[in-house]
């Protein structure tokens, strides 16, 4: 089994090893406690490391995204030029009547194809390149579920984590699930849940007066892992996890 550092400061001291290839990963956690910050800054890493990464968008525009990116110095655009990162923007598909260029095979039939369709076909598309070209590996955030569960029909969602993971399996890759926390039913997320390889739930609490962000890794095959809290900030750097002597 092959393990990838994630590059973010202080988790890989707790990691250890890393994240263990061909995994699949929610990120579970409330608006405001860092769930996209750390899905991006794992890309922007791994950027920098040499992998090759994909964003799956249909909340908001690929350009939004880069500029999130950029308020953290996170600079992308040389990387998205050259393909080693690349954008499946379902936001500008459905919205702005605009073809992404995963779709260009289907210009000519409609406009939309489904932001869980677009997906599909577009990722398996990518991963069996990026196999072409002996790619070492490969990161994807797909942002996100709690998107796609409002404008999808949910079992075709369900169906769709089940095809990406047997993709990860074949092609390689981690692969991180942005989930909104107390958007959906609870069937519908224990059912996400349990599919995962891996939960990260990120959450916040109180402090003395002030409010902390912790975050527990709840899941994760192929891992020994520690189920205590670990406290992080969200810096000008990012998400930045505490040293371990203060994980509780």
């Amino acid at each position: 089994m092959e393990y990838f550092k994630t590059g973010i400061k202080g988790f890989d001291i707790i990691m250890d090893k890393g994240l263990p290839n061909k995994t699949t990963i929610i990120l579970h956690g409330p608006p405001g406690t860092g769930i996209r910050v750390f899905g991006q800054q794992f890309l922007f890493s791994g950027l920098q490391l040499g992998a090759h990464c994909i964003y799956f968008t249909s909340e908001r525009p690929g350009r939004e995204i880069m500029d999130d990116m950029r308020f953290y110095d996170w600079e992308v655009e040389d990387y998205v030029k050259k393909r080693q990162l690349i954008f499946i923007d379902a936001y500008t598909t459905k919205y702005e009547k605009s073809y992404s260029s995963d779709l260009d095979i289907l210009k000519d039939i409609v406009w939309d194809v489904g932001a869980s369709n677009q997906l599909r076909m577009a990722l398996i598309k990518h991963l069996e390149q990026f196999t072409k070209e002996n790619v070492k590996q490969v990161r994807c955030v797909i942002d996100s579920l709690s998107a796609l569960f409002r404008t999808e029909n949910p079992e075709e969602v369900i169906d769709l984590i089940e095809i990406i993971q047997m993709a990860a399996r074949k092609y390689g890759g981690t692969f991180f699930f942005i989930l909104d926390k107390g958007v959906h039913e609870e069937h519908l997320v224990n059912t996400l849940l349990y599919l995962a390889d891996g939960i990260f739930e990120f959450t916040t609490r109180e402090r003395g007066s002030e409010l902390e962000h912790v975050m527990r890794i709840q899941k994760l095959r192929n891992m020994i892992f520690s189920t205590k809290l670990i406290p992080y900030i969200i810096s000008e750097e990012g998400l930045v996890v505490e040293t371990t002597e203060r994980i509780i």
